[in-house]
């Protein structure tokens, strides 16, 4: 595991100062539980490209292939370090140096980015299940993988180029829609759609206290999620599982806006 192309990262910050930190995941495999041991303090400003009210990094946020967070962190006083991350595998260490400057405030919110409401109200409701195929692979051609998953039981063809002709789903533009996300396997698959940002809006397995915009859910095991969009970006966009080999064997789609 790396930072920045480095193993066993260190990050040296100054104390006392408001450091702000964007975390990339760039595993297209592993989904990891980040979180920050040390005597600091840190705030979320935006996910996946999207500010967010600041609010407090709690005991584990948990960042999928393809995801971003950016976060603020108080910097304790020097000679103290913060695990990134602590558990059987630590990602990176930030170690406390010495620094002549007076602590810094807080960095104000970030403005919101230019998205349009959806009309919950008036939204068309669409489902979406993403499932296991309903077969075992015994003999595969070599030039093309196996296909595992499905979502509404069509499984994608990365080696079909024609794939994207036969979109899973066309919604008009400026039409409101809700989109009914349904986890039917033991896996978490970070959701991901290309052209469009959605606002998550509520789960079954997570209060949404506050919904908040991005343009990739982590959709854990057996969860029912919603999220809301204005379809504003006419074209065919992709709309697919982030972790590499479960898009390759199946799990991706097309969706029109027209």
């Amino acid at each position: 595991i790396t930072i920045n192309g480095q193993a066993d990262a260190v990050t040296e910050l100054p104390a006392g100062q408001v450091v702000r930190g964007r975390l990339l995941n760039l595993d297209n495999t592993w989904t990891y539980r980040i979180n920050l041991k040390g005597n600091c303090e840190a705030r979320i400003y935006a996910l996946d490209g999207n500010p967010v009210t600041p609010r407090l990094l709690e005991d584990d946020y948990w960042l999928g292939p393809g995801m971003r967070v950016c976060l603020a962190i108080r910097i304790p006083q020097a000679g103290e370090e913060i695990s990134l991350r602590d558990g059987f595998v630590r990602l990176g260490t930030l170690r406390s140096v010495a620094s002549n400057q007076a602590p810094g405030p807080w960095p104000p919110a970030l403005p919101a980015n230019p998205i349009a409401e959806p009309d919950l109200e008036n939204a068309e409701k669409l489902n979406f299940n993403f499932e296991w195929a309903a077969k075992v692979s015994v003999t595969t051609d070599q030039d093309r993988p196996p296909s595992l998953w499905q979502i509404n039981g069509q499984a994608w063809d990365i080696t079909d180029k024609t794939c994207a002709d036969r979109p899973i789903a066309t919604l008009k533009k400026g039409q409101s829609y809700i989109f009914e996300l349904k986890n039917m396997t033991q896996y978490q698959h970070p959701i991901h759609l290309h052209g469009m940002s959605f606002k998550v809006i509520a789960s079954n397995r997570h209060d949404i206290k506050e919904p908040w915009f991005t343009d990739t859910y982590l959709l854990g095991k057996n969860e029912r999620a919603q999220v809301a969009l204005v379809a504003d970006n006419p074209g065919t966009w992709m709309f697919h599982c982030h972790v590499i080999d479960h898009m390759e064997t199946g799990l991706m789609a097309a969706i029109a806006v027209v």
